[in-house]
């Protein structure tokens, strides 16, 4: 039963994650694939930087545990 939840918070997450790139990428309006490829990899980076500040804080990680 719990791994069915997991399963499903985590198929959540990765469709949230899918339509913030897709809204930033959209935002920026792209020209070209580059610009796409461009954006992508701006906005991988960008959430790379936040999940790392969110992971320093202690409480913000008890919370996402939870």
């Amino acid at each position: 039963m719990l791994k069915k939840i997991l399963s499903s918070i985590t198929r959540f997450r990765k469709s949230l994650q899918m339509a913030e790139l897709e809204m930033y990428i959209l935002s920026r309006h792209p020209q070209s694939t580059a610009d796409v490829e461009r954006y992508t990899r701006e906005y991988a980076q960008k959430r790379s930087e936040e999940h790392t500040s969110e992971l320093q804080s202690l409480r913000h990680l008890v919370c996402r545990l939870l």
